[in-house]
Parts: structure tokens; sequence; C-alpha cells
């Protein structure tokens, strides 16, 4: 009588990836150390992005400056801003800079994206304030609230100006 090997659900991918790790290339890498140099040194738009937070739209200049730098220098390829307010003990908190989107603020923005550009940073960029979806100058009847899945199929290729429908209850 042959053992039987009964695998459990959960062990399929990791076997799966076992196995890719250990198998052959198929063909042979390059003798220049092509992917080792691309492990320790990897381009642009393989580099990990972090969260950077404009807590209550305060940010000082120069310390933007200086955490720009510092994560270029830590390896990091961009940035997810987000203005966001800040929660938790009134004495830990910054104070609050410019309102979201106001002159201010957007002068600030810029001078930051700029900074990150010529670092070879990228940024994204959360276009509401906190992670709330709004802020105070929203009115409930205007604020976010539901989102609503709805599906359609186009042919691509082409700009496209299309309104999608609202989905059925």
């Amino acid at each position: 009588m042959r053992p039987v090997l009964i695998l459990a659900p959960s062990l399929v991918p990791i076997l799966a990836a076992l196995a890719l790790l250990t198998a052959q290339p198929t063909a042979p890498l390059s003798s220049n150390g092509e992917l080792e140099r691309g492990w320790r040194n990897p381009p642009p738009d393989a580099r990990p992005h972090t969260y950077w937070l404009w807590l209550n739209g305060h940010v000082n200049p120069a310390t933007a400056r200086e955490e720009l730098q510092a994560m270029k220098d830590a390896g990091f390829g961009g940035v997810l801003l987000f203005d966001m307010g800040a929660r938790g003990d009134k004495a830990s908190v910054p104070p609050a800079g410019p309102a979201f989107l106001s002159p201010p603020w957007m002068k600030q923005f810029k001078e930051s994206v700029d900074q990150a550009r010529q670092l070879g940073l990228q940024v994204d960029f959360s276009v509401v304030s906190s992670w709330d979806l709004g802020g105070h100058w929203i009115e409930p009847k205007h604020g976010s609230m539901g989102l609503y899945p709805v599906e359609t199929t186009v042919d691509g290729g082409r700009a496209i100006d299309l309104l999608l429908p609202f989905p059925p209850k």
C-alpha cells in the first residue's frame, strides 16, 4: 500500500511559493549581477512609499524639507500626503495650520511637491482633509453618505465621457 499525502488547504499556497522559490530559472541570470544590483538598489518606481501626515494642516517648511530628505535617504520612492485632524491629548497635538486648500496651505503644498520632485520622490495626495472625507466647511447634507458600486463595460483605447447610472436597489 502506497502512502497518501493529504494537504490542508492552508498549506497549498505555502508549498506553491516554496516550489517557485526553489525552481531553477528557465534562462540564466546575467553574469554581471543585474538582479542583485536591482535588489540592492531598486529603481524609483519599485521603491516603497510612506504616509506623510500633515496634522491639523500644520507644517513647518524647514522640517518638511528635512523629512522629505530623510525619506529619500531611507530609500523611499515617494509619499502619500494626508492633511488630517489630530486626535488625542490636546497637549501633544500640533497647533492648527492653514485651512486645507487655502492659499497658504497651497503655497506649502507646492513647495513640498517641488522639493520632493527635486529629490526624485513621487507625491500622491489624498484630496480630502482627514480620514472622514470632510471638514468643517462641509454641511452634513453635502457630506459623504455612502459608497455605491456600479459596473459598466467600455471599449478602451480612447477618451471616455460617461455618466455612470445610480445602482439599482
